[in-house]
């Protein structure tokens, strides 16, 4: 069983959170909930340094610099016409979008995408609203042909009903996970959901380098890809209007090699050829 935080605490995002969603006030009420219904995280497959550290309790994609944007930008869409479609890649519990749907934005227009069905349904626990929620789950991964075909003249896997469809992207915490070339097909695949003038956006550990190395605090070796280099996938993938932006994380930060860890957010727009 993998070490989770023994001294986590519900922080105010956390807290604002589950007061709105879920009526509870009491902070050690939902510490305690918190902690009953996630318990088998700690034997999932994969437990992630955010899941040990609790962060999935709180919204990630709230504090985002696009985040407000959305939703302003959603209403003029709805006022023009449109019912933009959301899709979170790598939702996990879903607690982003909870959030989402709290600000407004109508569930029937979101799709949760994530590797394990487990997280999902630990999302439901969480959250208490398995029988209501109306936001449809995926399950599968974006690199597997049965799950999103590669081309658009396929169009036979569960996530090829959305190719062209989706009007905001986020990955968020996604590609840090990824090595060089496979940052670069993700965001190639990814294209293949957008709508043409829809926005990609995501947050992630890159450098002020692209490089690899063994991380401090885990002990793996880790690809970090620099805001540059992502730029250039991003672009080369009929991204453009790309809004890149970096924070210092002194954990991952090797001073002594020159080497800045960089916490990265970017919004970037989806217009191939320009059109």
């Amino acid at each position: 069983m993998t070490e989770f935080d023994p001294n986590f605490k519900v922080d105010d995002g956390a807290l604002a959170l589950f007061r709105q969603y879920l009526g509870i006030n009491d902070v050690d009420q939902i510490r305690r909930h918190i902690l009953e219904t996630t318990e088998n995280l700690k034997t999932s497959e994969r437990t992630y340094r955010c899941l040990r550290e609790y962060k999935f309790t709180a919204p990630r994609l709230a504090p985002r610099f696009y985040y407000q944007d959305i939703l302003e930008d959603r209403q003029k869409r709805v006022q023009n016409g449109e019912t933009p479609t959301l899709m979170d890649i790598g939702c996990c519990l879903g607690t982003d979008i909870r959030q989402l749907i709290l600000d407004g934005y109508p569930e029937t227009s979101i799709v949760g995408v994530d590797l394990y069905r487990q997280f999902i349904d630990i999302g439901y626990q969480l959250f208490q609203d398995k029988k209501t929620l109306n936001v449809r789950f995926l399950t599968g991964n974006i690199f597997d042909d049965h799950f999103l075909s590669p081309t658009d003249d396929i169009e036979s896997a569960p996530l090829d009903q959305y190719k062209h469809q989706i009007t905001y992207l986020n990955a968020g915490s996604v590609l840090h996970l990824f090595d060089g070339e496979q940052i670069r097909s993700f965001i190639r695949r990814a294209a293949l959901l957008m709508k043409t003038g829809g926005w990609f956006v995501g947050a992630h550990v890159g450098g002020n380098r692209t490089a690899q190395y063994q991380r401090l605090l885990q002990g793996d070796i880790k690809h970090f890809e620099s805001a540059d280099d992502l730029k250039t996938v991003l672009e080369d993938a009929g991204f453009t209007q790309i809004d890149m932006r970096a924070t210092q994380r002194l954990d991952e930060s090797r001073t002594d090699e020159g080497f800045v860890a960089l916490w990265l957010t970017f919004k970037a727009v989806y217009r191939p050829n320009n059109t």
